[in-house]
């Protein structure tokens, strides 16, 4: 009788383990919802004596087998539903779950206690740097607005956990850069104080539960407090958001508000307040008034930047995804700002605006800062400049048999040299250049 059980309990394991590559070439069963978030797509290898034998065949098929066997999907969920309801667990890297079950990043919690903190006179440097570009532009009848979003961790600091939540430094990436923009006369809008004004007050849910940015439902009124402040800078009539209805309830968060709960694939949603979304649209101004934008900044532009803003504001407006990726040409082929002349492009726009995170001042303005000094090789402008200098240092025999000499010792080529010194002296250049411009 025993044996019998063994084998009975052998025989059901080796089925339970062939069921998975049963659904695997067969897929009886309906394939399982798939899982948010971003994952690396592990393809099936091609098969090669070569690779077979340095290993790298079997490490692909390895990879590409976990990604793929049957039911993945579905125990992926159940492995992450038991590691949250009994360990109070995220399977999501950076995700915090906080008291009530409220989620954070963690880069949230540490901008909100300094864990973070970028120190003051980095942040001083970066301001006037800002400062100096705000200056520049002004003279190109550029605008410049900087909006700072509201950080979670300052939002909600109640629901952090205990352990997490004693503050590191005396001061924070948010205090110190609110205190030194507000010594400039840069425009600034900070909804993460204007956030914590509203929070005991307002009948919406402006901040979500399980979601990262500020709520779908509060996006009209955040889109309308930029349009007027735009307005106000441009001296412009624009474009006004009209709400059409007030407090559509919802039982259930759309899924921008509760993407951190998506990217953690849980089985079961977690329980969460009833959201409002109100039904919005922009309402043409008289005059038809669309003037041209930038927008830099990080994630929490892209509602904005899906309500359409750009198209029914601005006049095609851009938006540089981290001062990186340039939309929306890059949702079909990527373009990058290191491939434009991006301080012409900003010369020629009417306005520009700067959204970040409270959380994401550690790494503000993204590259912005350096906009001033243009890149050799992307800037052509700057390119004729070196080329007209190096045909002129082969007319100057000192000059050039200094370079000569330089290569030498160097151990490089003649036009190597030449060319390095002909880059760093039109950088010097243009940096005294601007510095006279805008009489730092």
């Amino acid at each position: 009788m025993e044996k019998k059980i063994k084998i009975g309990l052998l025989a059901m394991m080796a089925v339970l383990l062939t069921i998975p590559l049963v659904q695997l070439k067969f897929h009886f069963l309906k394939p399982a919802k798939k899982l948010d978030g971003s994952f690396k797509k592990n393809e099936k290898p091609t098969f090669s004596y070569e690779s077979w034998f340095d290993g790298s065949f079997q490490a692909s098929f390895e990879a590409s087998f976990n990604q793929h066997f049957g039911f993945r999907n579905n125990l992926v969920r159940v492995h992450n539903q038991l590691n949250y309801s009994l360990f109070n667990k995220a399977n999501t890297k950076g995700v915090i779950i906080g008291k009530d079950n409220f989620l954070f990043e963690k880069l949230y919690i540490d901008s909100y206690t300094g864990t973070n903190y970028i120190g003051q006179t980095t942040i001083d440097n970066n301001v006037e740097k800002i400062r100096r570009i705000y200056q520049h532009l002004k003279k190109h009848q550029t605008e410049l607005l900087i909006i700072i979003a509201p950080g979670k961790g300052f939002f909600y600091p109640e629901y952090i956990p205990t352990h997490l939540k004693e503050p590191i430094y005396d001061s924070t990436n948010y205090k110190s850069y609110i205190e030194a923009l507000a010594k400039t006369n840069i425009p600034i809008i900070d909804f993460n104080a204007l956030f914590i004004t509203m929070r005991d007050t307002s009948s919406m849910v402006i901040y979500p539960k399980t979601g990262i940015h500020w709520s779908q439902g509060i996006l009209p009124y955040v889109a309308d407090s930029i349009l007027k402040k735009s307005a106000q800078i441009l001296n412009k009539e624009l474009n006004t958001v009209i709400v059409d209805k007030m407090n559509i309830l919802a039982d259930t968060a759309d899924k921008q508000d509760a993407d951190i709960e998506r990217s953690m694939n849980l089985i079961y949603k977690i329980g969460k307040p009833q959201m409002n979304y109100p039904i919005w649209q922009f309402e043409q101004n008289p005059r038809n008034t669309k003037p041209k934008m930038i927008a830099i900044g990080d994630s929490f532009w892209w509602q904005l930047f899906n309500s359409k803003i750009s198209k029914k504001v601005f006049n095609k407006a851009t938006f540089w995804y981290y001062y990186n990726s340039i939309f929306p040409q890059s949702f079909k082929k990527r373009l990058a700002v290191e491939q434009i002349d991006a301080l012409y492009e900003l010369e020629q726009t009417d306005l520009v605006i700067i959204t970040t995170t409270e959380a994401n001042l550690f790494k503000f303005p993204f590259g912005f800062e350096d906009v001033l000094y243009p890149k050799p090789i992307h800037d052509s402008a700057f390119k004729a400049r070196v080329e007209s200098l190096s045909n002129y240092i082969k007319t100057n025999e000192t000059w050039y048999n200094n370079i000569k000499a330089s290569a030498e010792i160097k151990n490089i080529t003649v036009d190597s040299a030449l060319k390095i010194e002909a880059s760093y002296t039109i950088r010097e250049e243009i940096k005294k250049e601007i510095r006279e411009e805008i009489k730092y």
